[in-house]
């Protein structure tokens, strides 16, 4: 369950992940979704920089702002969807760290090639989330796009 982030820097649709769920398909939270996304309005989100998580593999990712109208759509999306199964704890409200994927990489030399090509993406801005956007993968599949109330 992602909302789009509506910029492109690598040729592919990035995405802000709001929940992810390992155990569902599209028609488990099609209409949950298409719900949630009817109540709200299109949104504003800022990138303020780049980050890492790290793992089995590193993640580098575009560092979100956590602002009201983001927190509340991410808490409002996991009350709706609580009756279908629990998402990755680290998606759930309180642990969730709003962020938009750029390079999954399984090295710190592929790490700091791609931490180097990033650096001279301008990532830094205000974007506006217009649309709900269910997807399935890997790879990043779009299946669904719901538009926020207003959102066109």
């Amino acid at each position: 369950m992602k909302a789009r982030a509506p910029y492109d820097s690598t040729g592919s649709e990035l995405f802000l992940s709001l929940a992810v769920y390992d155990d569902l398909g599209v028609d488990d939270v099609a209409e949950i979704a298409k719900s949630v996304a009817a109540t709200f309005s299109p949104l504003n989100v800022w990138v303020h920089g780049i980050g890492t998580f790290q793992g089995e593999n590193l993640i580098l990712y575009a560092a979100v702002l956590m602002t009201p109208e983001l927190l509340e759509l991410h808490q409002e999306l996991h009350h709706a969807l609580q009756h279908v199964g629990p998402s990755r704890p680290n998606y759930t409200p309180g642990r969730w760290v709003p962020h938009i994927t750029l390079a999954t990489v399984s090295t710190a030399k592929k790490a700091v090639s791609a931490y180097s090509e990033l650096l001279a993406t301008p990532l830094t801005g205000e974007y506006h989330g217009r649309e709900l956007v269910l997807v399935s993968g890997p790879p990043p599949t779009v299946e669904e796009r719901y538009q926020f109330r207003g959102g066109t």
